[in-house]
Parts: C-alpha cells; structure tokens; sequence
C-alpha cells in the first residue's frame, strides 16, 4: 500500500471542515479549536486520512480521544 501524503489544503477537504485544527496545530475540535489538545499531529492526520471515507468526525475524534492521540480540555 502506498502512503499518500497530506498537506493542509487536503486537510481542509477530508475533514469538511468540521474538524478545525489550531493554526500551530496544538488544537483541534468540530468547528471549535479549543475541545481537545493534539499530542501527535502527524498521527492524527494519518488516521483522519484513514478513516475519513467510513466513518463522521465524531467517531474519529472519539477513536483518537481513545487512542491518546488527543486530550479533551
């Protein structure tokens, strides 16, 4: 399998939006910066672009709060 690399113009259509990440990426919520702190930026990219097709932001934000890859504030 090949990786595919994301940059943040792509970041911005496999979300829809929803999930905002802070300008220096510490951040990240559902069209709200502030509801969880990022611990792995680069993971968290890797598994949004995983999963984007088969599951809502919400489940990947509950998965990646399960994962430690985000902390809620």
């Amino acid at each position: 399998m090949a990786r595919e690399m994301i940059n943040e113009i792509d970041i911005e259509k496999v979300v829809g939006g929803s999930i905002v990440f802070s300008p220096d990426h510490t951040t990240c919520g559902l069209n709200n910066n502030s509801q969880f702190k990022v611990n792995d930026y680069d993971a968290v990219i890797s598994y949004i672009a995983a999963n984007w097709k088969t599951m809502g932001e919400k489940d990947i934000l509950r998965n990646l709060k399960a994962q430690g890859l985000i902390t809620k504030l």
